[in-house]
C-alpha cells in the first residue's frame, strides 16, 4: 500500500513537471508568433497571464522578464509610452526580486540595465540622470559573464543609438557586440524558436544598413528571412532606399 502511494506521488510530480514544461513551450511559441505577426495584443495577453500566475519558480519569472523586455520595447516603438511605464514597474519588480535571490545575476543585471535604457527611450530628458547607471550595469553584466547575450545586446544597443557616450567608431563597435550576442545564443542553444534571436538577426541587418555596409546587410536580412519567411516587414524603408541608391531592385 505504501509503495502504491509513493508511486502515485511520483507520477503526480512528474505530470506537474510535464504540464509546466508544456505551458512554457506554449508561451514561448505564442510570443514568437506575436513578434512575427507584430501582434502586440497577443504578446500582452501572455505577459498578463504569466504575471497573474501564483507561486512562480525563479525560472518562470525569468521567462516572464524576457517577454516583458520585448513587450515594453514594442510599446515604446509604437509610442505607447504610458503603457510602457506601467509595465516597466512590474518588470523592475521581477528583475529586482531575482537579483535579490541571486538568480542568474549577470543576465538580471543586464535586464536591469534595460530598465534604465527604456526610461531614457520614453524620455531623453532622463539620459543625464540615468545614462551612466545604465552603462555601468550593462558593463557589469558582461564582466560577470562574457557570454551573456542580453548584456551584449544592451551594450550594442547603447553604442549604436547613443554613440556620443562612447569613444571611437561606436556604431561599428556596436555591431561587434551584437555579433557576439548572436554567437552566444547559438552556442547556448537559445536561438531556435526564439523571438529574441530573430529580433537580434534583424537588428544586426539594420545596423549594417546604418553604417552603409550593403553586402553585410543583405546577408543578414536573407538569414532572417530564411529563419522566418513571414518576416517581410523586416525589409524596412532604410534597406530598400539603400538598395535603390546602389541601383539595385527592391
Amino acid at each position: 500500500m505504501r509503495q502504491k502511494r509513493i508511486t502515485k506521488l511520483l507520477l503526480f510530480v512528474l505530470l506537474l513537471g510535464v504540464g509546466a514544461n508544456s505551458m512554457a513551450a506554449s508561451d514561448r511559441q505564442q510570443v514568437y508568433e506575436a513578434y512575427v505577426k507584430r501582434d502586440i495584443r497577443s504578446w500582452k495577453r501572455v505577459v498578463d497571464r504569466m504575471h497573474a500566475e501564483p507561486n512562480k519558480s525563479y525560472a518562470r519569472i525569468a521567462e516572464l522578464v524576457e517577454y516583458e523586455y520585448g513587450y515594453i520595447g514594442e510599446c515604446i516603438l509604437r509610442d505607447r509610452n504610458n503603457e510602457a511605464e506601467q509595465y516597466l514597474k512590474r518588470y523592475k519588480a521581477h528583475v529586482d526580486y531575482l537579483i535579490e535571490c541571486d538568480y542568474k545575476e549577470a543576465e538580471m543585471t543586464a535586464y536591469l540595465s534595460a530598465y534604465y535604457s527604456y526610461r531614457v527611450g520614453i524620455s531623453w530628458l532622463r539620459a543625464p540622470l540615468v545614462g551612466n547607471k545604465c552603462i555601468s550595469l550593462m558593463n557589469r553584466s558582461i564582466a560577470l559573464d562574457k557570454q551573456n547575450a542580453i548584456g551584449l545586446i544592451q551594450r550594442g544597443n547603447a553604442q549604436y543609438f547613443a554613440s556620443a557616450f562612447f569613444k571611437g567608431d561606436a556604431k561599428r563597435g556596436a555591431i561587434d557586440y551584437l555579433l557576439r550576442a548572436e554567437r552566444a545564443m547559438v552556442s547556448q542553444g537559445k536561438s531556435k524558436g526564439s523571438w529574441l534571436y530573430l529580433n537580434l538577426v534583424v537588428q544586426i541587418a539594420e545596423c549594417y544598413v546604418g553604417v552603409g555596409e550593403q553586402t553585410q546587410a543583405e546577408a543578414w536580412y536573407r538569414k532572417a528571412m530564411k529563419l522566418e519567411p513571414r518576416l517581410t516587414w523586416a525589409l524596412d524603408n532604410k534597406y530598400i532606399e539603400n538598395k535603390q541608391r546602389h541601383g539595385q531592385p527592391s
